[in-house]
């Protein structure tokens, strides 16, 4: 804030407009828990007498979930209820008129349905983000703009303000700079939250200019370490839900380098409303393809999100490190060639069936039995209208299961309260039994149970054992309903093994005599013995390397589904849209995967740093990418992450042109492993005693290494990370570099023992405020 009189009259103004907001607010949330205490005192006093009236019961509890989930996105707003006002000159119809409108993290609108705060996605905040404009036209009316303003608001406390931009003065000099003073100090604070957090206040020209890109345009984002490509990815995924009503969540995907990341982001996805969008690794993706065919490389794929780290414990026990094999090999099973021979292979097996059942018969038995199919596809159909049936099934029985936990969590509530009036009774039972006999009683019991004059405890007693009927009643109900929706559950689970789809299944199975007795020609397990295994073996051979019992590779998935797409068909599920962050370790072959399994219509977008290509696939450039996809290509080159400390040292030894925002940190500091000084060194590690994760990065473990560097820390300082440990915030977490790709640490000590220069350039830029390098 500004030090003159003007100013500070505008700061009065903007404070007394901050306080009427957060009063609502609180009005909002006030008349939000009277609704909670009026559904909670209707529970208490429930008295069901059937069926219904417990499902109107089980609808209030839920009611109330909402309405608490509703208070505390209303506390969030309360902490900052906007974050920016723009004055906009409106014409219409040759009318010309003033709006004011703030804009926050989401909109607020008062008790007549009238804007009190728009929507950062709003297409009237266009006029505060796209700030090298001042002229807009919104939904045919012109908006001129008068001012800019921005807000610090902390707990609904006005801390500063700052214009932006006023009209008719000239555009200030700072749009031609990397960032404000105001915006750096934002950039600042939220750099010691130790987590990812949301950019809507500090979005920049470059990164408004991707978020606001056409829903249906394909693009690729190549931008340096640190310039906000994930930030931009989950913001511009949020804009496009909120200005696209009727795309499904479920029809999207973001694929992310590893499940560490995906934990980091889970916090900000949330606040961006992206908690129903599919997000997961390549291997991820490929598993559920996968699972949708009925290939099933993971027990029970569909718990992912119920139980996630389950399952990714269990697909780290199954999934092999490509890195560990040959280049060559994996340049091989990603290649043209190894898809003609995997195709080749799937022919010849074909050919196999054919002949099988042209020497049973085949032609005649199609003609008799009026089947036009061509071919031996005809089997895959109908087993697929039978599949779908069942999977039909298995959505109602997990409805069904929803509700029997619903109603067991009630009966344990009922329970509960059972336990407590018969304790009630008891304890008046007892003072009864005192007073009978002429004993004193404490006047805390007295008070406690309302016994003023001493007589009314037979009332009390009454009251509480009238109560207990009711309650055992409603037990009762409960557990009726519990037998109703386990007997629903039990005859759904017999629809599935029912003899209407056993018929169907024998029918089809004595189209073709002989079918019973072989055919396992047909079923997907030997689909993959036949064809797949075979062609795995040969690579395998080929390139030396042995195989390992019950260990699949990334690749080993990509090719199956390559094959699958030829003898299925496409999968049922397609997506919409499909968000690719580290997008340079995915091949192009697989990136053509992703095109045919959803059809050619999936809108990609797609954000990555060819300078951290460190594993041995993926793209050495995105030209002919971005020639198949026709993709509109950005590039970002400013720095938000490090200090300008850490941009210089890696500007000059990686030979780049990174743009740092401004900060200022600790200067880079490097050892030498073979002679270090373990009491300078832990000094300086102890120069950095702020908040958030600190991080030492490593290239696989050896372990003689390992051995070094725990031998440089104090014992029990040292978290060894995995995709489904647990990050410490006290604690220094070792990550293997590969691990490390995506995140962000306050303080990250590299040591370099076998880094590529890529691998060097991932890890020196984890850091945002203190680097250490053991050479």
């Amino acid at each position: 804030m500004a030090n003159n009189l003007q100013n500070d009259i505008i700061y009065e103004e903007e404070k007394n407009q901050l306080k009427k907001v957060v009063k609502y607010i609180d009005e909002k949330i006030e008349n939000r828990k009277k609704t909670i205490d009026k559904l909670e005192e209707d529970l208490i006093t429930y008295h069901s007498r059937s069926a219904d009236e417990i499902e109107d019961y089980i609808a209030n509890r839920k009611k109330i979930k909402r309405i608490n989930e509703e208070i505390l996105k209303l506390l969030e707003q309360r902490y900052m209820p906007y974050f920016a006002r723009v004055d906009l000159e409106k014409s219409h119809d040759s009318k010309k008129s003033i709006d004011v409108v703030y804009i926050g993290k989401s909109a607020l609108l008062d008790n007549k349905g009238n804007l009190i705060v728009s929507d950062w996605r709003s297409d009237i905040a266009k006029t505060y983000y796209q700030n090298t404009e001042i002229e807009f036209k919104i939904n045919d009316i012109w908006y001129l703009v008068l001012l800019r303003r921005s807000f610090d608001i902390k707990n609904g406390e006005l801390i500063s303000y700052k214009n932006e931009f006023v009209y008719d003065d000239s555009l200030p000099s700072k749009y031609d700079q990397l960032l404000d003073p105001f915006l750096v100090q934002l950039i600042k604070e939220k750099r010691t939250e130790g987590k990812f957090t949301d950019i809507i206040r500090t979005i920049q020209r470059k990164q408004i200019e991707i978020i606001y890109e056409k829903y249906d345009q394909n693009i690729i984002v190549q931008g340096y370490a640190g310039s906000g490509k994930t930030m931009i990815l989950l913001h511009r995924l949020s804009y496009l839900l909120y200005n696209n009503k009727n795309i499904n969540p479920h029809s999207i995907w973001i694929i992310t380098p590893n499940n560490i990341f995906n934990k980091q982001i889970k916090d900000l996805a949330h606040e961006l409303e992206l908690d129903l969008v599919n997000k997961g690794t390549i291997v991820d993706y490929y598993l559920e393809k996968l699972d949708n065919y009925g290939f099933k490389f993971v027990e029970n794929i569909r718990a992912r999100r119920k139980n996630e780290d389950e399952y990714i414990k269990t697909v780290e026990a199954y999934l092999g490190d490509e890195d560990s094999l040959p280049k060559e090999m994996l340049d091989y099973c990603y290649s043209d060639e190894c898809l003609e021979e995997l195709k080749n292979a799937y022919k010849q097996w074909v050919r196999g069936i054919k002949n099988y059942l042209e020497n049973i018969g085949y032609r005649e038995l199609m003609q008799k039995n009026n089947i036009k199919v061509g071919n031996y596809r005809f089997f895959d159909e109908a087993l697929r209208e039978i599949l779908t049936n069942v999977n039909w099934l298995i959505g109602e029985n997990e409805i069904i299961n929803e509700k029997i936990e619903d109603v067991k969590g009630y009966i344990e509530n009922v329970e509960n309260l059972i336990a407590q009036t018969n304790k009630e009774i008891q304890e008046i039972e007892i003072i009864a039994n005192k007073l009978k006999n002429k004993e004193n009683i404490s006047e805390e019991i007295v008070k406690k149970y309302g016994l003023k004059d001493r007589e009314n405890i037979n009332t009390q007693l009454l009251v509480l054992k009238n109560k207990l009927i009711k309650l055992k009643k409603r037990l009762k109900l409960y557990q009726q309903k519990l037998v109703e929706y386990q007997t629903e559950l039990d005859n759904l689970t017999q629809r599935m093994l029912s003899k209407e789809i056993i018929y169907k299944l024998v029918k089809l199975k004595r189209l073709i005599p002989e079918y019973e007795i072989k055919d396992n020609k047909i079923y997907k397990d030997n689909f993959l013995t036949k064809v797949y295994k075979p062609l795995r073996e040969k690579i395998f051979l080929r390139f030396g390397q042995k195989l390992t019992k019950n260990i699949f590779y990334k690749f080993d998935l990509y090719l199956i589904l390559n094959l699958c797409c030829e003898h299925f068909g496409l999968p049922n599920k397609q997506e919409k849209l499909i968000f690719i962050d580290e997008g340079q370790d995915i091949t192009l072959n697989e990136y053509k995967l992703f095109i045919k399994l959803n059809d050619n219509r999936a809108v990609f977008n797609i954000y990555g740093d060819l300078l951290q290509s460190i594993l041995k696939s993926g793209l050495g450039d995105w030209e002919e990418l971005k020639n198949i996809l026709n993709a509109k290509y950005y590039e970002l080159i400013e720095n938000y992450r490090n200090s300008n400390e850490i941009a210089c040292f890696c500007n000059d030894k990686f030979n780049i042109s990174m743009q740092p925002i401004g900060i200022n940190s600790f200067a880079v500091k490097e050892f030498t492993l073979e002679n270090i000084n373990i009491l300078e060194f832990q000094k300086t590690i102890n120069e950095f005693d702020e908040n958030g994760l600190r991080a030492i990065v490593v290239k696989d473990y050896y372990p003689e290494l390992m051995e070094k560097i725990f031998k440089l820390f104090p014992k029990g300082e040292i978290n060894k990370v995995s995709e489904s440990k647990r990050l410490f915030l006290r604690k220094f977490n070792l990550f293997d570099i590969k691990l490390a790709k995506g995140l962000e640490f306050r303080q990250c000590i590299v040591f370099t023992q076998g880094m590529t220069n890529n691998e060097k350039y991932v890890a020196f830029t984890r850091a945002m405020d203190h680097l250490i390098i053991v050479n």
